[in-house]
């Protein structure tokens, strides 16, 4: 027992760690994954995790998450480009190592306070990666005098913007959770309900400057079910109102501060109300992102049920470019900047069910138990999902990956002491 314990506390303190560098250092990140597995392994309870799996329904949940990485390496029995392949799934590692961590761990021990500390890690890694972000474009500009390094691909400085942005997205999406689900926490604690809400401030400003179109409208699209979730179901329909218009007056007013992000959203409606003029010479990046669709649908219907292969994605791409003179894209082999088309792509209408049950099964579990951060975060990961291969990148994998796992077991397998008010 007492082995176990220090086990458990190795995973607290792992976990937390993972957590907190994950907005900060991708390298660390991959360390500290093969820590939690050897400790998992040094463990060796494996015929009880068996056990465990087999008695429990909801264990067997959370590991069907591995789902989709199995049929990743299934695609690997026809796919050609076996080195792109075998790179792709090792990339994917996280989707199967955290759904086993988390199926087979003590969930008793993952108390709500517990809980809180990867969460709370999670926001300290994002404020302090957006600190240091800030502090290199003030250093570039008091040598330069170059505003722009204080946007867009300047200012991010460990991630591409799109995925910094949804870090930030998310961290403030656990602040506002904390500040409508537990009222426990924050009872008498003014000053912490003040440096909540300055957080969440400081955060949207930073979203903003960041320049993501991706990123501001999933900052607006957390928002909105945040004042949704106060409205049905707080059913507190003033304090909804009020936010929503505090809401409305703080965004305009920081978009309306920033110009250069709102003229961003200016350039993509242009480009959207002329798309029947749009040629393959372009380079700008959401025209790109539209033509890369297009082509990818012909060559979804061609590959339909079973995708071409873990591996051969990126090439019948460039292949596709080629074929139309899609000068730009072929010469950097762009993905499909989809997560859902890459997928079936790549593993055809099986591979893309999946995806999506990994999605719309636990939103839908989150929704019955109305856990609003794990709902937010499917959101925000659903959402992404729509203009960003996220499963391409090790930023976006272990994202996803370990919160999806992490906040599904926590709140799901049997066993977990959830006192909100404690």
């Amino acid at each position: 027992m007492f082995n176990q314990q220090i086990h458990n506390r190795i995973y607290l303190i792992l976990c937390t760690s993972l957590a907190f560098l994950m907005p900060l250092n991708r390298i660390f990140s991959s360390y500290l994954i093969g820590l939690l597995i050897i400790n998992w392994l040094l463990e060796a309870r494996f015929i009880s995790r068996a056990k465990s799996i087999v008695r429990s329904h909801r264990r067997i949940d959370t590991f069907l998450f591995s789902g989709l990485f199995i049929v990743y390496l299934i695609g690997m029995l026809y796919t050609d480009n076996q080195q792109e392949g075998w790179f792709s799934v090792q990339v994917k590692l996280s989707l199967i190592v955290f759904p086993i961590l988390f199926a087979t761990s003590d969930v008793s021990y993952w108390t709500i306070r517990r809980v809180r500390l990867p969460l709370i890690a999670f926001v300290a890694g994002s404020f302090l990666s957006s600190l240091i972000c800030l502090g290199m474009a003030l250093q570039g500009y008091n040598s330069t005098g170059n505003s722009d390094l204080f946007y867009y691909i300047n200012l991010s400085y460990f991630h591409h913007p799109g995925y910094m942005a949804m870090y930030i997205s998310f961290a403030t999406a656990i602040l506002i959770s904390y500040l409508i689900q537990n009222k426990g926490l924050w009872k008498n604690r003014w000053r912490l309900i003040i440096l909540n809400l300055l957080l969440i401030l400081y955060f949207s400003i930073f979203v903003v400057l960041l320049s993501s179109k991706a990123g501001i409208i999933t900052l607006v699209l957390i928002f909105f079910l945040s004042v949704s979730f106060i409205v049905f179901v707080q059913r507190k329909y003033k304090q909804g109102l009020l936010l929503m218009v505090l809401i409305s007056i703080t965004l305009a007013t920081i978009l309306n501060v920033f110009p250069y992000s709102a003229n961003r959203f200016n350039i993509a409606g242009n480009v959207m109300e002329q798309s029947d003029l749009i040629d393959e010479s372009t380079t700008e990046g959401t025209v790109e992102r539209i033509l890369i669709w297009r082509y990818s649908i012909d060559l979804m219907n061609d590959n339909f049920f079973f995708g071409v292969g873990t591996g051969d994605v990126t090439d019948a791409l460039v292949n596709l470019y080629q074929e139309r003179d899609f000068i730009d894209a072929s010469e950097k082999k762009l993905n499909a900047h989809n997560q859902y088309i890459q997928t079936f792509l790549a593993l055809g209408l099986v591979g893309f069910i999946v995806l999506l049950l990994s999605l719309l099964l636990p939103a839908i579990f989150s929704v019955v138990r109305r856990q609003f951060i794990y709902f937010c975060f499917l959101v925000i990961v659903g959402f992404n999902f729509l203009i960003e291969s996220m499963l391409l990148r090790q930023a976006g994998v272990v994202f996803y990956a370990f919160f999806n796992a992490f906040l599904f077991a926590v709140f799901y397998l049997p066993g977990n002491k959830r006192d909100e008010t404690k």
